[in-house]
Parts: C-alpha cells; structure tokens; sequence
C-alpha cells in the first residue's frame, strides 16, 4: 500500500515578507501537509538579462520597479532561512526548497533539508542537475514545459544521484483543465522506471487527488492564505481549505488502496449471507 506524500508549496506567496512566510508555515502545519517547500534563487544567476529591466507593480504596491529589484527584494536571505529552519523544527514539520542556481544550492547545504527540487525552468541546466546529484541527497525534478527529449537527457543525468524522482506539471500559473495531461503520469513511470509524482498549478485541489489514484505518490501544491492577493502565483494556490481537503484524501487513499487481491472482507460476511444465503 503507497504512501502519499502532499508537498505545500509556499514558494514566494509570502511576497518578500519572513512573517507571511511564517504564517504559511503554521498555515501548512495545520493543514497536515507532510513537507513544506520554499524557493531559493541567486538573483543575478536566475533573471535572464532580457527580462531585468522590465517594470513589475509590486504585491505590497507602490510604483512599478525593475524586475531584477523586485526579484530582490522577495528573496529570503540564508537568514531567514535559519528562522525558518528554527520554526519548522519547533512545530515539527519538515520544509524543504527548490534550488535555482548552484549557488541557491551552496547556500542550502548547511540545512539538513529531506531533499532538492529542480523547477522545470532548470530541467535542460545540466550543470545544475550534476552539482545536486553530487550533493548525494535525494532528488525531485519537474518536468513543466519541457519536450520529450530534454526529460530524457535530464533523467539520465539525475539517475545517477540519490532516489531520484520526477514530478509531472504544466508550468502554466494557473493550468487550464485541458493541459493537465494527468494520463502522462503512469507513461512516464513506465518509460523511465522512476516514481514518478505531480505538481498541481491548477484553481483545483481535485487534480492532485486525482493523480494519487493514478499513482503518483508525491503531490505537491502551492499553498496560500487567500488566492486574490497580488503576486505572480496566488491564483494558481490552494487556500488551506483546498490543501486540508488534498492531505485528507491522500491518507483515506491510502486507506483505501488495499493490495489488489479479491477476498470476501469482514464487512461483506452478513451481506452475503443475506442477500446469496451463504
């Protein structure tokens, strides 16, 4: 019988603030997620040269500035994730991070996280994915946006690395229903012979529901407090009443699943005898 794991992303909906990223993560513990997850970023190895200079309005308002700025100033510092890293082992629950660049992962390795994500923007950074399969801990690489080929090269990279593991998404903020391709998940575990689990970026917690029964052991979704706040991907968030309603499922599916042998269960012994006579 699987176990599932439900992933709460806070990703950057704490819009630059380490109190908002604090409330998300009493939010997750509440909401009984097994792992929350962050996002770390080295700005000026992440913003491609052609997209700094763009003007963005801010979530927290004012006057719109350079993306590079904005990138900036919603980055948690290494810290605050020595806060975040307090407060997750006071509430006991484990977090965890997305690495961007390899120096976002230098700044990680002194926190004992349970493994590294690699966002499907990095799928086809090779150096990347070669640096983290050194670090020896396990490894979880989405597949958004990505074409058939470079998942291929990528897997035979990370399959030398520590369990590796893949996740399957669409990197659109929020997915429409038709583009969730949930039928590719059982494909590419049988293609690459690796778990193989799902990141939701859809309005809907039932996507993520959905691909447990489809055996994606791991699902992950972005978690946030309320989904009409400003910033790039509250709207494609669950509320915690969504990702309550991921975690309850997740463990009645695990109750449920069984072990795929036919038997007459206990609760079946008097239906039996009523309704046969046997």
């Amino acid at each position: 019988m699987p176990t599932f794991t439900v992933v709460g992303e806070i990703g950057i909906n704490f819009n630059g603030c380490l109190a908002s990223a604090i409330e998300l993560l009493d939010i997750s513990k509440e909401c009984g997620v097994s792992v929350a997850k962050f996002q770390k970023r080295t700005v000026e190895l992440s913003v491609p040269h052609s997209e700094r200079d763009k003007l963005r309005v801010p979530p927290w308002g004012g006057d719109p500035i350079r993306y590079i700025e904005y990138r900036h100033r919603i980055e948690l510092s290494v810290d605050n994730y020595m806060v975040i890293d307090a407060h997750c082992k006071e509430i006991g629950l484990p977090w965890t991070v997305s690495v961007w660049d390899t120096q976002a992962l230098e700044d990680m390795k002194p926190f004992d996280v349970p493994y590294y994500k690699i966002p499907s923007a990095h799928l086809t950074s090779h150096a990347l994915l070669d640096a983290v399969v050194a670090t020896g801990k396990p490894i979880m690489l989405s597949c958004g946006m990505s074409t058939e080929s470079e998942v291929d090269e990528a897997v035979c990279i990370i399959k030398y690395g520590n369990a590796p593991s893949l996740l399957h998404c669409n990197s659109s903020y929020p997915c429409a229903d038709e583009e969730l391709n949930l039928s590719l998940i059982p494909k590419m575990q049988d293609k690459y012979g690796l778990p193989v689990g799902y990141s939701n970026h859809s309005r809907s917690p039932f996507p993520a529901i959905e691909a447990m029964a489809m055996g994606a052991t791991v699902v992950e979704a972005h978690l946030t407090r309320d989904r009409s706040l400003p910033g790039s991907d509250h709207s494609a968030s669950l509320e915690p009443a969504g990702m309550a309603l991921v975690v309850r499922e997740a463990r009645r599916l695990e109750k449920a699943w069984g072990d795929g042998v036919r038997k007459i269960w206990p609760g079946e012994i008097e239906p039996r005898k009523r309704l046969r006579g046997v």
